[in-house]
């Protein structure tokens, strides 16, 4: 019995200071529920810092954009009284759609250093240009849609660059987001890169200077006026010998279309152009001939383009004979064009004949019509021949067309 009795004792005190099973496993459960609570508190602060974070991003995006919207490097909105930066591609719209004026001088770098002033006191114009560099036939019709319609505009002057109806790139350089007519696209410049990096800082400061009355150097006021705009003179070199050197420095490549091939190219890109330009008759069209130099007819008979532009230039003119509403000013047999001084390559001339482009203008002096574009396409032909003969040392073999 008492052996017995020891066994219950020893089963009683086993029992009760034995574990309980049930204990370990509440204690695990009850630290997993703790690791929970403490998962769930980390996911809301991090869900919260995130919200907060996109808010801070939208909110300083926001205040990008409404400090464009007010600055307008670009003068997209609105015209006023500041002194910015100008670059012709970003500023042209905005030009054309904010300032007052009632000519529009649209072409390439052949019309970039136009005096405005001198349209306005030679012939009471007021006018802004819309020009670009290299300026090709898309760009011109681009251009041309946002004035055709606008009232006010009485006369719209074309520089026609006839090697441009040769050009197989017609690529637009001008922001694609200004010209499509979606405000959502906006953000481009609102936000954008050339915006923010090239422009606004600068502009900023130059603005600043001016409202402050300092006195900006000559060179960088003249880039903040809209008479100026994308004018290069400033960095022009005018020379015999520069454009001598320029022309050297060409490779003289045949073209591998015979010239009744490219006069065919020309006379269908023109009609297409025609057709997409849609004139109107209300207002008056200025068509300007630039004054190339001799040497770019030398250029173009050894590529084998002179035959061509040349019948194409009568056909342009030809074209147009019973149209009241358009004048055809032909600067390219003047004498100047013989006198290299006043050229820096092939085709970009000095102030004295952009002058001398306004007085015909004016007096209606270089005027063409189909009644007398063979005269004139021959005094070209027969002015570059006589440059070729009088130059003949300087070149190494015969110009065909123009070599005797």
């Amino acid at each position: 019995m008492k052996k017995a009795s020891n066994i219950k004792e020893e089963l009683e005190k086993g029992y009760d200071t034995a574990s309980d099973p049930l204990e370990p496993a509440g204690e695990t459960m009850n630290g997993s529920s703790a690791d929970q609570k403490t998962g769930s508190v980390d996911r809301k602060a991090a869900g919260k810092w995130f919200r907060n974070l996109l808010v801070l991003i939208a909110g300083m995006l926001v205040l990008m954009m409404l400090f464009v919207f007010f600055i307008d490097p670009f003068l997209y909105y609105r015209s006023g009284d500041h002194r910015y930066w100008l670059n012709s591609r970003y500023v042209t719209k905005g030009v054309l759609e904010h300032e007052d004026y009632d000519t529009v001088i649209i072409g390439s770098s052949m019309v970039q250093n136009f005096r405005m002033q001198s349209f306005r006191d030679k012939l009471g114009y007021e006018p802004v240009k819309a020009t670009i560099g290299a300026m090709n036939l898309t760009e011109m019709e681009m251009m041309h849609e946002i004035v055709r319609d606008r009232p006010g505009v009485e006369r719209i002057i074309l520089n026609l660059d006839l090697a441009e109806f040769t050009n197989d790139d017609q690529s637009v350089i001008f922001p694609a987001y200004q010209y499509d007519e979606n405000p959502w696209n906006d953000y481009k410049y609102l936000l954008g890169y050339e915006t923010w990096m090239r422009f606004l800082p600068l502009d900023v400061v130059i603005d600043g200077m001016y409202q402050l009355g300092f006195k900006l150097p000559e060179k960088v006021d003249r880039k903040t006026r809209i008479d100026d705009l994308a004018d290069w003179s400033d960095d022009a070199v005018f020379g015999s010998e520069v454009t001598w050197n320029y022309y050297q420095s060409l490779p003289k490549i045949a073209s591998g279309s015979s010239p009744e091939e490219i006069y065919e190219v020309m006379v269908s890109r023109f009609d297409v152009f025609m057709e997409r330009m849609q004139f109107q008759p209300e207002k008056e069209y200025q068509i300007i001939f630039p004054p190339y130099s001799a040497l770019y007819w030398v250029q173009a008979a050894e590529e084998g383009t002179f035959d061509a532009e040349l019948r194409f230039k009568r056909y342009v003119v030809q074209y147009f004979s019973d149209w009241d509403n358009v004048r055809m000013i032909d600067m390219q047999e003047i004498p100047e064009i013989t006198d290299l001084d006043h050229y820096m390559d092939l085709v970009h001339f000095d102030p004295e004949i952009q002058e001398m482009i306004v007085d015909a203008i004016q007096d209606r002096s270089c005027d063409i019509t189909a009644a007398d574009v063979n005269e004139r396409i021959t005094a070209t032909i027969e002015m570059a021949r006589a440059f070729v003969k009088e130059e003949d040392a300087r070149f190494s073999n015969p110009i065909p067309l123009l070599s005797e």
